[in-house]
């Protein structure tokens, strides 16, 4: 079957011939096990690496090369409805030939003189996905991201998301880096998915380890439907922009780029996430759901202080019990999340990196 629940076999007249289609008619497989279609490829890729290029993004990875032998795959459920998710693609997805294409293009990319970069789309377990790191001598993506953000909603549990962050984290080897994708051209926008938690969501996947990877409009709120209230989407949009552009200016910060990684508290309703270094780092805390709630963080980790500076918080709870207290010391055992409220907290000294230094602040 392909994406649609169709079947992956295309008759084209002229031919006489069946071609796959595994995300539609319009978009037959490319057959790379033909040798003459992989040499296309790899002089399609020198050419661009001559144009002086940065890298290639590949889109789907996991669906690059099919068994050869073209097998049914068989259904993981008795009723065996036409459905794409009801069938174990076992042949299709995160076959090993995958990781032979991505060595041929990434020895074109190291004979350059300037790095190039090589990213992965997946879709497969973290597991495999792993796979595609290459090892510690030939390494192959320099980033592998996978798409499983990219289906998230209003109703994601903390949970979820810890295990989402956990699982995937732990599969990437010591050299690689992890990468989390968002949004993209072919899902609905952020803010459709999770409407309030909008911000919450930027402030997760902004300050956890790995890169994330959105869809431009999505770091100011566009959505997939129109709203006729055009003074009320721009405040929206300024808002969220704000917010978006002190995350990226955090990202910076070296218990960012090094700190460990924690989830002092999570449940179905509230996630929250921790990096620090050296009595230096940051807290996140979402209420997922529409009940206001009360956090207290004391005891969670030993790397939390008792009180730490609140330096963001979502832009629609103005008139939450933090609102006025931004750039000011809270205590952390008593913080007030109103509905889908979403918080950012600092403590410790100002540690940033500049020019591969670091500078510290008291």
């Amino acid at each position: 079957l392909n994406i649609h629940g169709e079947s992956a076999w295309t008759w084209n007249e002229e031919r006489k011939q069946f071609y796959l289609s595994t995300f539609g008619k319009h978009l037959p497989d490319l057959n790379l096990r033909n040798p003459l279609v992989r040499n296309e490829l790899k002089d399609i890729i020198t050419y661009w690496m001559e144009e002086d290029v940065d890298g290639f993004n590949v889109i789907a990875a996991s669906h690059l090369v099919e068994n050869s032998y073209l097998f049914n795959e068989p259904f993981l459920m008795s009723n065996k409805a036409k459905n794409y998710k009801n069938v174990d693609h076992v042949f299709t997805i995160d076959q090993y030939e995958n990781l032979d294409l991505f060595a041929e293009w990434k020895q074109i990319m190291n004979s350059f003189s300037t790095k190039k970069i090589l990213i992965a789309g997946v879709s497969g377990s973290s597991h495999k996905s792993r796979l595609y790191y290459g090892n510690e001598t030939f390494p192959l993506a320099t980033l592998v991201y996978n798409t499983e953000f990219s289906h998230i909603n209003e109703n994601v549990t903390g949970s979820k998301l810890r295990w989402h962050f956990a699982s995937w984290t732990s599969d990437v080897p010591s050299f690689g880096w992890p990468a989390w994708m968002i949004g993209s051209k072919t899902k609905p926008r952020l803010e459709s998915r999770v409407g309030d938690l909008l911000d919450g969501i930027h402030m997760i996947v902004m300050l956890a380890k790995g890169t994330p990877i959105t869809f431009s409009g999505d770091e100011f709120g566009v959505s997939s439907f129109p709203n006729e209230d055009n003074t009320q989407i721009s405040m929206k949009r300024e808002s969220h922009l704000n917010i978006f552009r002190k995350l990226l200016e955090l990202r910076n910060d070296y218990a960012v780029t090094h700190g460990i990684q924690q989830y002092p508290i999570v449940t179905d309703k509230v996630f929250s996430l921790l990096r620090s270094i050296n009595s230096k780092g940051f807290l996140v805390a979402v209420n997922l759901r529409n009940d206001p709630i009360t956090l207290d963080f004391t005891g969670t980790s030993s790397q939390l202080p008792s009180k730490a500076t609140l330096m963001l918080q979502s832009g629609h709870f103005e008139s939450s019990s933090l609102s006025n207290k931004v750039q000011q010391k809270v205590s952390l055992n008593n913080i007030y999340l109103g509905p889908k409220h979403s918080a950012l907290f600092s403590f410790g000294p100002s540690v940033n990196v500049h020019n591969g230094r670091k500078r510290l602040k008291m």
